[in-house]
């Protein structure tokens, strides 16, 4: 075994056995008390958090970090230009005091920007902010300053049905939404996937470590060498298209891949239908929407058993494979190969989970809990989808251009529509 694949090992067990970093984060807390400056209080309970988010004590530590996150923020407010939020969309507009507007906010660093408005509390007066994080579990410096400023009850979308309970320890104002960033991908786009199937194996990801292109790489090499593979996404960092060549390389199948940097989407489309099995091989993150995207065209998921990813939760015996952790991938990818046809993946889909149908199920929740506690209902979420992280109307003809500007000129932020 040559010394990348040696390296790509430890590398993964560390990822991997994160009670290492529970270990650790845990003693280092209890030495919070001597450091003097805020920020790295925040950053040590953060991690603390992270790891430990199951532990008896998250709670208080939580408690801690939201009243550091009060005396942090206030240097911000007092030097606040106008916002713009990006992959945020106005839902429905504020109709009265009863019927409050509803404003999705999806990325840590959008949330941020709100967390941080002089104007928020009078913003949440008359819109309620649905918050859609990109990881799990969903801790952040942003989160922290956004929950020590709120004074009125707002929603989350964790990334995970497990990330569900952790809004029981946040407190009453947070509540949850059964839903995910990989929940609002539109299914009408993709068509019947019953073409040509001309690729054997696609891995659309971002050529971050992270994504684990080696595990597809290592498992090529006990594969047919007439598969055709893929591997579509966007380079990261220091990771490009060399960086992959270079470890597929160490597996001897660096001549056994097709990479395609910043496919379009309509790329992207196109790839997905054509291929008999989509390789999803993180460990760890927060949804992965091309995984739900893969489902759409058509193509069953292989996933590992432990994998820390919402999307997880959509693999079924008619939608994909999970591997054990003393399985081969090889031996799973061979007979989902053989199978791929046996699969309903696209059909289960589009029944399930396409943003159309989860916009209803959404409006439906909403709408209840509004009535419940005593406010109004008389106008409906609008119909969303999302697509490269940007969020668009179903309807082409709605517009919310006055409901954004009047959003600007009162509260100072600016919601920008695609």
């Amino acid at each position: 075994m040559n010394l990348m694949r040696i390296k790509l090992k430890i590398e993964n067990h560390i990822l991997t056995n994160q009670r290492y970093l529970a270990l650790l984060t845990s003693f280092i807390v209890n030495f919070v008390g001597i450091i003097p400056i805020i920020f790295f209080k925040i950053k040590i309970y953060d991690s603390y958090l992270r790891f430990n988010f199951n532990a008896k004590k998250a709670p208080v530590i939580l408690k801690r970090v939201v009243e550091l996150s009060k005396k942090s923020v206030r240097a911000s407010i007092e030097n606040e230009t106008e916002q713009t939020l990006i992959r945020s969309i106005v839902l429905k507009k504020y109709i009265s005091e009863k019927e409050k507007g509803i404003v999705l906010v999806s990325f840590e660093n959008q949330l941020e920007k709100l967390a941080n408005l002089s104007k928020l509390n009078d913003f949440e007066k008359e819109y309620q902010v649905i918050f859609l994080p990109s990881w799990q579990p969903f801790y952040s410096t942003a989160f922290y300053t956004f929950l020590s400023r709120v004074k009125e009850p707002f929603w989350i979308m964790p990334s995970s049905a497990r990330d569900m309970k952790l809004c029981e320890t946040v407190g009453p104002l947070c509540l949850p939404l059964p839903f995910q960033a990989s929940s609002w991908v539109d299914g009408d786009k993709y068509t019947d996937s019953q073409g040509n199937k001309d690729i054997d194996i696609i891995m659309l990801a971002n050529f971050s470590k992270y994504k684990r292109h080696w595990l597809l790489f290592e498992a090529l090499a006990e594969l047919s060498e007439n598969l055709k593979v893929v591997i579509a996404g966007r380079p990261l960092g220091d990771r490009n298209r060399e960086s992959l060549i270079l470890e597929a390389k160490n597996f001897g199948v660096a001549d056994r891949i097709c990479i395609i940097e910043n496919p379009s989407n309509e790329e992207i489309r196109d790839l997905l239908g054509r291929s008999k099995m989509f390789c999803a091989l993180s460990h760890k993150e927060g949804s992965y929407i091309a995984v739900v995207e893969s489902m759409f065209a058509g193509a069953p998921v292989i996933m590992y058993e432990n994998a820390i990813i919402g999307s997880k939760d959509f693999v079924n015996l008619k939608t994909g494979l999970l591997v054990g952790e003393k399985e081969k991938l090889s031996g799973k990818i061979r007979y989902l190969l053989e199978n791929y046809g046996k699969f309903d993946t696209q059909k289960w889909a589009k029944s399930n989970i396409s943003a159309r149908i989860n916009s209803k199920k959404l409006n439906l929740l909403l709408r209840e809990n509004s009535l419940l506690v005593g406010n109004q209902w008389t106008h409906d979420v609008t119909p969303f989808y999302c697509e490269n992280f940007n969020f668009y109307f179903y309807d082409k003809t709605h517009h919310d251009e006055d409901e954004c500007q009047s959003i600007k000129r009162r509260f100072n932020i600016d919601i920008k529509i695609n």
